[in-house]
């Protein structure tokens, strides 16, 4: 081979290589840690599929079993007739049976949960070992995901998919959430509201931005490999205008002082689920929802990245958002 050519092919590699390492990927994410060694597991129980497949015509002896295998959905005041009302309803069947659809297999979803779950006690290894159940609510929308003490209830018949005929009443860009992708997220996210400390003295927009900019972040490092339209509930489209549009959206935060503002109209146009974001631009009509929890995200790992003797629990319990931001060293 030409002695030039070899020089020229030897230094696009060391270029290349370089690149690589410089620029953040999920290959060399810091959040990709070896949870081989966790001990703590998370056990998973579906209570949907054994209800909904339980005998129901001798359903006595099936209901004792259930009674063993499922004990918090049992309650002593509840007699025999009510499950069994239940075990032939036709909605909730309906419901089982369109879930069945969205997810035929629990696997792929029990590995993701699994994983998500080692992740979650490698950072906190005092943490209790949770129990979490998957079930059919009959459609209780403010209950998706309930977190109580060591229990978690997801709610599956709320993940039918975004175009479900049951959710016709809900708006779409709530309706977009529904999908079984962000089951881990959504369980992840309730977990994080019991972890992530606030100043409830300080009602700054930034105060707000970043509390969410670390719930988010916490969801991430749960999920290293997740891509961050799973981590954000944002699709390709909605996530590429925030990547877009990046120093615009800040600059506007910047140049009409919202960052320490207390209005509720921050929280209601930048932080709240919304079909779009109001910055009274013309461009708002592209822009999803919640950008101020996006901007959060970035800031909190802009903190991350330039703080690197910060633990994960740390950050969580740091409830002092104006050093957070003032450390983070955050330049869009």
């Amino acid at each position: 081979m030409n002695r030039k050519i070899a020089v020229v092919i030897f230094a696009v590699i060391i270029i290349a290589s370089l690149v690589w390492f410089l620029i953040p990927t999920k290959k060399n994410n810091p959040l990709r840690v070896d949870v081989s060694q966790v001990q703590n597991k998370l056990r998973i129980h579906h209570f949907d599929d054994a209800f909904f497949t339980s005998d129901s015509v001798n359903f006595l002896p099936e209901l004792a079993r259930l009674k063993v295998e499922f004990p918090p959905f049992f309650d002593s005041n509840l007699d025999s007739k009510f499950w069994h009302d239940n075990r032939l309803d036709i909605a909730q069947k309906m419901l089982y049976s369109d879930m069945k659809k969205k997810i035929p297999d629990f696997e792929p979803l029990d590995e993701k949960l699994t994983d998500a779950f080692a992740h979650l006690y490698y950072y906190y290894p005092n943490l209790p070992e949770f129990d979490l159940y998957t079930y059919i609510s009959k459609l209780d929308f403010s209950n998706s995901i309930i977190v109580a003490d060591r229990l978690i209830f997801v709610a599956t018949d709320l993940y039918l998919g975004k175009n479900h005929p049951a959710y016709q009443y809900e708006s779409s860009y709530l309706n977009y959430t529904k999908q079984p992708e962000f089951i881990t997220t959504d369980v992840l996210e309730r977990l994080a509201y019991t972890l992530a400390t606030r100043d409830n003295d300080d009602n700054t927009l930034l105060n707000d931005m970043i509390w969410w900019g670390k719930v988010i972040y916490f969801t991430e490092a749960m999920q290293p490999e997740a891509n961050d339209t799973v981590l954000m509930r944002y699709s390709k489209k909605q996530l590429d205008f925030c990547e877009g549009n990046h120093l615009q959206m800040w600059m506007f935060f910047v140049d009409n002082k919202l960052l320490f503002g207390t209005h509720p109209d921050g929280q209601r146009k930048f932080i709240e689920p919304a079909p779009y974001t109001k910055f009274g631009l013309p461009f708002d009509a592209e822009t999803p929802g919640m950008v101020g929890r996006w901007l959060g995200w970035q800031i909190v790992r802009s903190y991350m990245r330039n703080n690197p003797d910060v633990s994960l629990p740390q950050l969580m319990g740091d409830a002092d958002s104006r050093t957070i931001f003032k450390n983070s060293k955050y330049k869009p």
